[in-house]
């Protein structure tokens, strides 16, 4: 990956796919990679909850009261968990705080998680799906580099001597993070539970910044599966991947021209990715069906076919009346 990005305005399947590859390329298989589709070049890599005020984050800015979040994602939680205990004994999953948050991520509840996915194309898809007069843009993360910069930064354990010689880190998210402990044991290792804990909980001093950690969630359920699913864990700095000074390192952007996205979003179609693919239940069948059939329905529907329908029943029904007024021989 370069530092100074070239903008590519792609305008066919074909032709992301050759930029795509050309991007990934230098990088080892060890270092998996993750996608994410923006519908507009304008939008931010900023997790729901911080949504909404992000021109008053500025550069680096960390959250003055992160604390004030914590206490909001608590009331969530509390409010989810009343309601759907039952989901969770019915289908078989363990109840547990992380479970909660991403299943609540997944579902449109508002967290400090961004979606990521390990689908090209299901991103490439979620990027062009809707038709908004914006040039979309087709986000590529290395996670583990991502989680390299992000753990050495963080002033809690960047002076942990064994962290000069890592490459990367898998974040796998844990089942138990309810209890504090410390975050390096004995032998100078960081303890990814406490790590997470404290990223769940916002539990940081005002001076530490907690860039944004790449973590891996269990399939709870078949959204999740199908879309292959992962997330960023946003920490105090709502910007943290925009606004990383490293960020060239770890992210790269293809953007897709706004007046190819019909005919990309056909191609995708041609090969078997759309709302389907993305959305495994009745619903994601039905309006992958809907937009199978839009031509036809459209066509039905213009306003010079319909003339022609209307037309033709006027003269039809002119032709019966002449029929029923001739006299019988």
């Amino acid at each position: 990956m370069s530092k100074e990005k070239e903008i590519k305005y792609v305008k066919s399947l074909a032709e992301f796919m050759e930029v795509l590859l050309s991007a990934i390329e230098p990088f080892e298989e060890a270092h998996k990679i993750w996608y994410r589709g923006l519908g507009s070049e304008e939008f931010d890599l900023i997790p729901n909850l911080f949504r909404g005020k992000t021109q008053q984050y500025k550069k680096g800015s960390v959250l003055n009261d992160p604390q004030k979040f914590s206490r909001i994602e608590e009331n969530i939680d509390s409010s989810f968990s009343r309601k759907t205990s039952q989901f969770f004994r019915k289908n078989g999953i363990e109840d547990n705080l992380l479970n909660k948050y991403f299943l609540k991520q997944h579902y449109g509840i508002k967290t400090r998680l961004l979606d990521w996915t390990e689908s090209a194309l299901i991103a490439l898809y979620f990027a062009i799906r809707e038709e908004n007069g914006k040039n979309a843009k087709f986000c590529i993360l290395y996670p583990f580099i991502l989680n390299n910069y992000s753990i050495t930064n963080n002033k809690s354990i960047q002076d942990v001597e064994h962290l000069k010689s890592k490459n990367f880190y898998t974040i796998l998210g844990p089942n138990k993070i309810d209890k504090k402990g410390e975050l390096i044991n004995d032998s100078n290792i960081i303890k990814l539970d406490e790590l997470m804990r404290r990223y769940y909980r916002l539990d940081c001093t005002e001076s530490t910044k907690m860039y944004p950690i790449a973590i891996y969630p269990p399939y709870l359920d078949d959204r999740m599966a199908s879309q292959q699913a992962c997330f960023t864990l946003f920490g105090n700095i709502p910007l943290g991947l925009d606004n990383f000074e490293s960020q060239e390192k770890f992210i790269d952007f293809i953007y897709i021209d706004k007046n190819s996205k019909r005919k990309i979003l056909r191609q995708l179609n041609s090969i078997g990715v759309n709302h389907y693919s993305a959305f495994p239940d009745l619903d994601g069948l039905g309006k992958s069906i809907n937009y199978d059939f839009s031509d036809t329905i459209n066509q039905i529907n213009s306003d010079e076919y319909f003339r022609s329908l209307i037309k033709n029943q006027i003269e039809i029904t002119d032709s019966d009346t002449d029929s029923k007024n001739k006299s019988p021989l």
